[in-house]
């Protein structure tokens, strides 16, 4: 099963991948890499750099990014992490790919 995880570089993406991949399922890691857990994950991503085929060809989307925490700029990044969440429901939409949040 191909699933795509978004936030694959904080503390449950990283977590999550791994257990996936222990499952044999092929993983499509997305994360920004503004706030990671150290040393966990592959490579740095934008939810907005998917294309429809991708999500398409894929079981589902696990979105675990988000701007939890980021002191004076908190309200900035949620608005980023808010813009993404809505990029993804478009491409769900578009593409009839469940959406776990």
């Amino acid at each position: 099963m191909n699933i795509i995880v978004t936030g694959h570089l904080g503390f449950l993406g990283s977590h999550v991948i791994q257990a996936l991949k222990r499952r044999n399922h092929k993983v499509i890691s997305i994360d920004a890499g503004w706030f990671t857990y150290p040393t966990r994950g592959e490579g740095r991503r934008l939810v907005s750099s998917l294309t429809p085929k991708e999500v398409e060809d894929c079981s589902c989307i696990m979105h675990l990014a988000w701007f939890s925490s980021a002191g004076n700029e908190l309200s900035e990044f949620q608005n980023r992490s808010l813009a993404e969440t809505q990029e993804l429901v478009g491409l769900c939409s578009l593409t009839n790919t469940k959406l776990v949040f």
